[in-house]
């Protein structure tokens, strides 16, 4: 699935986070020195694994899309954060794995939860919304 999500996903450099699609609901990244979500310190922000975490549902879904015969990726805007928990820092070189799950949905409005892991280190979970069109 090398590639795969960077045709269907609005995101593009440098706002995008996710280098590939290794499953259905997981994705990569590498923490690389151009990330705009690096602090000062070297360290990628609460905010980048968020967005990482966000990023690989959205590829999940494009998958998801693609596999039913739709070519055109549905389409979303994260509108919700809640639970959001912080259990490490991610650094250059890191390589990063997300976890996403769909739980649910009310109309158009997504529910969604997922976790990002450096090798067995858990770093974040958090549970968000995507409106969806």
């Amino acid at each position: 699935m090398r590639g795969f999500h960077t045709g269907l996903m609005a995101h593009r450099p440098p706002m995008l986070l996710v280098d590939d699609l290794t499953a259905p609901d997981t994705a990569t990244l590498t923490v690389r020195p151009d990330n705009i979500f690096l602090t000062g310190s070297g360290a990628l922000s609460r905010a980048g694994l968020l967005e990482f975490l966000a990023q690989s549902f959205s590829a999940a879904d494009a998958y998801r899309a693609w596999l039913a015969g739709i070519r055109v990726p549905p389409g979303g805007y994260l509108v919700g954060l809640e639970h959001a928990e912080f259990h490490g820092d991610a650094a250059i070189g890191d390589t990063l794995t997300a976890t996403v799950r769909r739980d649910g949905n009310v109309g158009r409005v997504v529910m969604a939860s997922g976790e990002v892991r450096r090798g067995d280190t858990l770093l974040a979970s958090a549970d968000f919304r995507v409106f969806g069109f």
